[in-house]
């Protein structure tokens, strides 16, 4: 069986957009722009996506956005593929846990 985990990774290594459903979603499903998976300090695993459609709580899209992948219910690859976004910052702060994927 494929994890969530290896879903995003391989997203992340591929640079293809990803569709998934995050505890607590609505609908539809969001469309994001994975560049990093990585540690945080507290030592979950953490997606950090450039979110570019979809369901959102927070406000307007696009945007980024860090997700605990314990919390990603579905996840799929898309077919269409993406360059960083502006903003992308492999050397912040937020990464200080490690980073395990990234673009």
């Amino acid at each position: 069986m494929v994890t969530i985990e290896a879903i995003v990774q391989a997203a992340i290594l591929e640079r293809r957009a990803l569709s998934f459903a995050y505890e607590g979603d609505g609908l539809p499903a969001r469309i994001g722009h994975p560049h990093a998976l990585f540690l945080s300090t507290s030592g979950e695993t953490l997606v950090d996506v450039f979110q570019v459609a979809g369901f959102t709580s927070t406000g307007s899209l696009p945007a980024w956005r860090s997700f605990n992948v314990a919390k990603i219910l579905t996840a799929r690859r898309l077919d269409s593929t993406y360059e960083p976004a502006p903003g992308w910052d492999p050397d912040g702060p937020k990464y200080a846990g490690g980073i395990m994927a990234m673009v």
